[in-house]
């Protein structure tokens, strides 16, 4: 009988035991299905870190840079190894101390999102710094972004030089050019100016989109812009009345297509009054 007891009891030790040890194998497995989980967190995250075409590197409280991304390493010219540890105007500007415009320096002194650009020679740059805060409000670390805006200059530069560029050509026009856009004169030239018999262009636009149209064109010339602007098939040359200032009707020829104006949709009109030629040819 106490052989039989002792029996049981070591059978019921082993189903404990095993049970254990199933709870164990359990544990090991979601413990390693975590930390494979973990792995790849941290690999999306250091990929998508990696991705950003922009210069960022992660500062701690006091500067001292303790991640960056490869485009950061790219703009500096220098290895993870010697840049993790150093402060950022040592990388960047080879300084022993931040340039007057540096962001981090103003983000501690304001505690919230600070920009800067600066120029190196040909290319500019901006920066920006974000600082993190730990639960009580205080700047742990910083978010630095170190972006080149070269192209970007250059791209405006070009616009603002083609629009001179189109300045000088129209005002040198003997007829009047307009650019209609959002319901209103985006532009007028010194010849729309006189034209309409308007003291300046400021005046001249103030009189709004339809500003010189005969009231017997209205309808019609409505009609034309609004389907020229929705992308239908209108004419691009026609003849049309308009007013002056002083109230005289004036006939007019008509070219007008549809143009970008500052990165929108808009209409360019350019207007030749006819009352010369009509009356010689009378």
């Amino acid at each position: 009988m106490a052989s039989e007891e002792r029996t049981q009891t070591l059978e019921a030790e082993v189903a404990a035991l095993t049970r254990r040890c199933a709870d164990l194998e359990a544990s090991e497995a979601q413990i390693k299905k975590a930390e494979e989980a973990l792995s790849d967190a941290v690999w999306q995250w250091q990929a998508t870190f990696n991705a950003i075409s922009d210069g960022i590197c992660m500062l701690d409280e006091e500067g001292f840079i303790t991640r960056c991304n490869r485009a950061f390493l790219s703009l500096v010219g220098r290895d993870s190894r010697e840049i993790v540890g150093k402060r950022c105007f040592e990388m960047v500007h080879g300084a022993s101390e931040p340039p007057e415009f540096c962001p981090v320096a103003k983000m501690k002194t304001s505690g919230g999102r600070e920009t800067a650009e600066y120029a190196v020679g040909s290319r500019w740059f901006r920066v920006i710094a974000d600082p993190i805060f730990d639960e009580n409000g205080h700047i742990t670390s910083a978010v630095h972004i170190i972006a080149d805006t070269s192209e970007q200059r250059r791209a405006e530069e070009a616009l603002r030089e083609s629009e001179a560029l189109y300045r000088s050509l129209v005002e040198a026009l003997p007829h009047a050019v307009v650019v209609l856009k959002d319901g209103e004169i985006a532009f007028a030239n010194d010849a729309a100016v006189t034209v309409f018999g308007y003291g300046n262009a400021a005046e001249l636009k103030a009189r709004g989109l339809f500003f010189g149209v005969a009231e017997h064109e209205k309808d019609r010339l409505t009609g034309i812009v609004r389907r020229r602007l929705a992308g239908e098939k209108v004419p691009e040359h026609y003849f049309t009345d308009f007013v002056r200032k002083d109230g005289t009707e004036f006939p007019a020829e008509v070219f007008a297509r549809v143009a970008t104006w500052r990165g929108a949709p808009a209409v360019q009109a350019v207007i030749m009054d006819l009352s010369a030629r009509n009356a010689l040819g009378a």
